[in-house]
């Protein structure tokens, strides 16, 4: 009995060694297959849509067949488990070849197909939809196959019944299949596909070799060297690191591990709480999507969904995020205040980081002036990699061994399909919405209960953003959510970035929004800390930015940059006061620990501040700032404090 659960034992490994051999190498083959076609174009762009999935089908299969094989489960749940994950493989790869080989003909006959070729759609479509639950959970798949449902079954609800907004056309399945799994322009590659293969991909290769640099301990030196001037320290080491690694990878869950396995331990070590520690991180790593020059993911979709230069994107979003960790900064600083935390100074090797910062700061430098000069994403991506390879080889301590470089491929093309396979399974929900109407009918019904007024639309579509994007990754919950409530917002003024941009960030922020908080879900787990207690402590640190969508809503200016204006300029000066009684509110410190009465005239400071931004005249705005020099008087008055403290 013994000898056969050895010889089983054996038989796993040999097999998970084999299949993470095929990962390593295919990964990185297919990595190289996507900078390659940036020169060659040796195919068709459809084909190359139709190969990117392919690939990416093939990869989203091998990494929970690894996962699978190693488990630890009874050897017949693993057996099983591998025949049903082949069978999804086998299925969707023939699928996918089948409308490789075809491609012009189901292209130029759509929307008329053979009856023989329906379920060749169904094959792809149920390949993504399991293959995304496997990655990305329950909900985004079960959306989908609810949009289908609907999309086939929607004549049937009564046009004069209470949910008539919502019925439609009988159309037959032809109709369904070729819009939504059998063309190659529509359905599941449609738009998404083509952003996924041609930027977003590359982009993600080029963030794991950058990290395989040695860029994310330049950044927590970085991080000490200022955190030595200013006394949080620590805190604003890890807001630092953070938030450059955060740019690159644009994930914050992946962020918090990346950064916070060093500095949440830092944070603890000088007087921090796990639960604080815990918090900033989660904090500090969300923001990372909204950092320019990369961002995340879902700004290259914005892109395509608006039409505007993605380098015009990341140039007009840089005053919201200065904002954004100008509130983290500002919140960090009155909680070690009202903590009392004194950090040591800490050695800084001022070499490393000397020695380190090209390897980033070229690469990054080619990739922004090449999208200034209107070079596509594609080619800035593979240049800015061709650049960082070239610089990390002439530079010893930050040389890429051959051995990393094929693992930074692989895992990069890895981590590039499963987002792709989430971009086609809400390619699917997107078509369903788009053909049906469906978008134009949900934004009805959102202007309906708020009577077309902009600020409860705003409210609607933040609660929509917040409870799908504690369910599904940033992007998908962007992406339905700026299709259901996007042109609903422009039919009220809003600028076409603005409302896209607001969607987008409250997409970030469900990250940091309990119960569900999916970073604070990370970095308590680091911190050894309560989940719930992190998650709200990172609430509380990052509340204050909830509003700062708001702010370039009705300050329209905050996302003129460089040309701000007056009206843009009173507004940061607002929302950064906003910041300051805020945080004072909350920590119940200002120099010294506040009174009841003096939190509430911090508080009322801070609504004034926020009717401000919120476009309810200027009175509001001299009430701020009279009651917020009041409040300061008043402290100063009670103690010792100065602006010399800061330091």
């Amino acid at each position: 009995m013994s000898t056969d659960l050895q010889e089983n034992q054996v038989g796993s490994e040999r097999l998970s060694r084999l299949l993470e051999r095929v990962l390593l190498y295919g990964g990185a083959g297919v990595a190289l297959y996507h900078f390659i076609y940036v020169f060659t174009n040796f195919q068709g762009s459809t084909e190359h849509y139709i190969t990117h999935i392919t690939l990416g089908v093939v990869l989203c299969a091998l990494v929970p067949a690894i996962q699978i094989t190693t488990s630890g489960q009874g050897r017949v749940r693993r057996l099983l488990a591998l025949i049903g994950l082949s069978s999804v493989l086998v299925v969707g790869v023939a699928a996918l070849i089948y409308m490789r080989l075809y491609a012009r003909d189901l292209e130029d006959f759509f929307p008329y197909f053979e009856p023989h070729q329906l379920p060749i759609g169904a094959m792809a479509i149920g390949a993504i939809l399991i293959l995304t639950w496997v990655h990305w959970g329950a909900t985004l798949p079960l959306i989908t196959l609810g949009s289908i449902a609907y999309f086939m079954l929607g004549h049937w609800i009564p046009a004069d019944g209470i949910l008539g907004v919502l019925s439609q056309p009988k159309r037959d399945i032809y109709y369904i299949m070729g819009y939504l799994g059998l063309s190659p322009t529509q359905g599941f590659i449609g738009w998404i596909i083509p952003v996924s293969a041609n930027f977003i991909f590359l982009f993600v290769v080029f963030g794991n070799i950058l990290l395989r640099t040695g860029v994310v301990d330049m950044f927590l030196e970085l991080g000490r060297a200022i955190g030595n001037v200013l006394r949080p320290g620590p805190a604003y080491a890890a807001t630092l690191a953070s938030a450059m690694v955060g740019s690159v990878t644009g994930a914050p869950g992946a962020n918090v591990v990346l950064t916070g396995s060093v500095t949440i331990p830092a944070m603890k070590s000088v007087g921090f709480k796990g639960h604080h520690a815990g918090a900033i991180e989660a904090c500090a790593s969300t923001g990372g999507q909204i950092m320019p020059p990369v961002m995340g993911a879902a700004v290259f979709i914005m892109a395509a969904f608006i039409n505007i230069p993605y380098i015009e994107i990341a140039q007009r979003a840089i005053v919201p995020a200065i904002l954004y960790f100008s509130a983290i900064a500002i919140g960090i600083y009155f909680l070690v205040q009202s903590l009392g935390i004194v950090p040591p100074k800490a050695n800084v090797s001022h070499a490393m980081i000397w020695r380190r910062l090209p390897c980033f700061l070229i690469p990054l430098g080619i990739i922004v002036v090449l999208l200034v000069q209107r070079y596509s994403p594609m080619y800035a991506a593979t240049f800015g990699t061709l650049a960082l390879l070239v610089i990390s080889f002439l530079l010893p301590e930050t040389r890429i061994s051959m051995k990393n470089l094929v693992k930074a491929l692989s895992e990069g093309a890895a981590q590039g399909a499963q987002i792709a396979m989430v971009l086609a399974c809400v390619g699917i929900f997107s078509q369903v919405v788009i053909t049906t109407g469906l978008g134009a009918r949900l934004g009805d019904f959102v202007m309906s209960l708020t009577d077309g007024t902009l600020l409860p639309t705003l409210l609607a579509s933040m609660t929509i953003c917040i409870l799908l994007g504690m369910s599904v990754p940033t992007v998908p919950a962007y992406i339905i959510t700026a299709l259901a409530v996007g042109p609903t917002l422009i039919a009220l003024g809003v600028d076409a970035l603005g409302a896209h941009m607001f969607v987008f960030y409250f997409a970030i922020f469900s990250t940091l929004t309990p119960p569900i908080a999916m970073a604070s879900i990370v970095a308590a787990r680091i911190a050894g800390a309560g989940f719930m207690r992190t998650s709200i402590e990172g609430l509380r640190l990052a509340l204050v930015c909830y509003f700062i969508p708001f702010a370039f809503i009705f300050h329209p200016a905050l996302l003129e940059f460089p040309m701000i204006g007056i009206d843009g300029i009173v507004a940061i000066i607002s929302t950064l006061v906003v910041c300051v009684t805020y945080s004072a509110c909350s920590y119940g410190f200002f120099g010294a620990a506040l009174s009841r009465g003096m939190r509430a005239l911090f508080a009322m400071a801070t609504l004034c501040g926020v009717l401000f931004v919120f476009g309810l005249g200027i009175w509001a705005l001299w009430l701020q700032f009279s009651l917020t020099v009041l409040c300061m008087l008043a402290s100063w008055k009670r103690s010792s404090f100065s602006p010399s403290q800061i330091a």
